[in-house]
């Protein structure tokens, strides 16, 4: 009897137990399964969609892409360093800075009238002030500067603003200068003060060149005096050459004048009022031919020059 109670309660244990572990089973498997079904998403959600997958790839281009444009821009920064730096130095910087009382920072440009070859400023300077304006001419072109003041103490220096050379120094005190010009740019004209405040004019003539076609012996312009100032053009000729002039303006508007640039002879002076002019030239050199009008009036005019 007590053999079978043990043998049942030995086989209800082991029931028991192929129960639980049954059961144990069942309610591990879906956990299983259920891992499963979200973990293989997340794994093949990323490979199976293309789209993210050349957007990461732009991204990831785009980002070196800086440093190559970069690179250039780095590598092209130098040069223009290096122009500015030899640009640089053609500036007067000493020049500029002259030991004043005052500079005035900006030049003022002065600015020709339509067909005009004159400026004319005036203006109050103090004493041992410093007054800058600038004036572009070209290449052979004659620059011819004036200044006029009360007590004529106020003077004047010239530099070239692009190649940085000094052309008149304000050492040299000069009221008036001309010279002919080697290079095309803006040329800085320092006015210097004197020993007091005065009113001065600076007068800057940049007479137009004259040049014939190939072959051709005489050449004519027109044009007008705009603010009834003299228009002034300059003509190279040779010794023994015969000049003539023809001015055809209004009567009573407008006469010639005429000198030598280089020797600064006048050869017709304006007060002999006449239109005309013919003179076998006594050496070769650049002569000037000034259109003066009559009584600071504004006139048309055609002037014809000859050289045989």
């Amino acid at each position: 009897m007590r053999n079978n109670i043990n043998f049942a309660t030995h086989h209800l244990l082991i029931v028991t137990i192929s129960t639980l572990c049954i059961l144990i089973m069942s309610a591990c498997a879906p956990q299983i399964a259920s891992n499963t079904s979200t973990k293989v998403p997340e794994l093949v959600f990323p490979t199976t969609i293309p789209s993210p997958v050349p957007q990461v790839v732009t991204a990831t281009s785009a980002n070196p892409a800086p440093p190559t444009v970069l690179s250039p821009t780095n590598t092209a920064l130098p040069a223009a360093v290096n122009t500015a730096t030899s640009v640089a130095p053609t500036l007067p910087a000493p020049t500029l800075a002259p030991a004043a009382t005052t500079i005035v920072p900006n030049p003022v440009r002065i600015n020709f009238a339509t067909g005009a070859t004159t400026g004319i400023v005036e203006n109050i300077i103090q004493p041992g002030q410093v007054q800058n304006y600038l004036v572009g001419a070209a290449q052979t072109q004659p620059l011819i500067v004036s200044t006029d003041s009360l007590n004529h103490d106020v003077t004047f220096a010239v530099i070239g603003l692009l190649n940085g050379k000094t052309l008149l120094n304000q050492a040299d005190k000069k009221s008036s200068w001309q010279t002919l010009l080697t290079v095309s740019q803006d040329y800085l004209i320092q006015v210097h003060g004197g020993a007091s405040k005065e009113k001065y004019s600076l007068n800057v003539s940049t007479p137009a060149r004259v040049n014939f076609d190939p072959g051709a012996i005489s050449a004519t312009r027109k044009g007008s005096t705009p603010g009834g100032y003299n228009v002034a053009y300059v003509l190279r000729a040779s010794a023994n050459q015969q000049m003539d002039l023809s001015l055809i303006a209004s009567p009573g508007t407008a006469v010639l004048s005429v000198y030598g640039y280089q020797d600064g002879n006048p050869y017709l002076r304006y007060v002999v009022e006449q239109t005309t002019f013919s003179l076998k030239l006594p050496s070769t050199q650049d002569y000037i031919i000034q259109v003066v009008p009559q009584a600071g009036v504004v006139t048309d005019y055609s002037i014809t020059f000859t050289i045989k």
